[in-house]
């Protein structure tokens, strides 16, 4: 009878234990679950970070290069304006030529006149 009363003490001891064990075995499972999860999310962060450092580097390459043209059309914007005030200043040479002539021609007429009208 003592050996049946201190098997039922070893026995209940063990099954303490193991209920303790199993109590340890779901945290355990939980917590790895928890974990893989959160592996999970971690990736696809990573993933997307790196997703938006590759954007970031087409962006940038896409930005000198636009500011390159920008370069490249201001330069030629400059040369154009240079260009158009030359050909200002040969307009305004050319009207002073014209306005030469006309007075000239003018003058010519006048006289034609004048010898014309003495001739008659």
């Amino acid at each position: 009878s003592s050996t049946n009363a201190a098997f039922a003490v070893q026995v209940e001891s063990l099954e303490k234990e193991l209920r303790a064990a199993s109590k340890f075995q779901s945290k355990y499972e939980k917590t790895s679950k928890k974990y893989k999860e959160e592996k999970k999310k971690a990736k696809e962060l990573a993933d997307q970070l790196s997703s938006f450092e590759n954007d970031k580097l087409a962006l940038d390459a896409k930005l000198v290069t636009m500011q390159t043209a920008n370069k490249d059309v201001s330069v030629s914007l400059a040369k154009a304006e240079r260009a158009l005030e030359r050909e200002k200043e040969k307009n305004a040479t050319h009207r002073k030529e014209i306005s030469r002539l006309q007075a000239k021609l003018e003058s010519v007429q006048q006289e034609r006149d004048t010898k014309v009208r003495s001739l008659e």
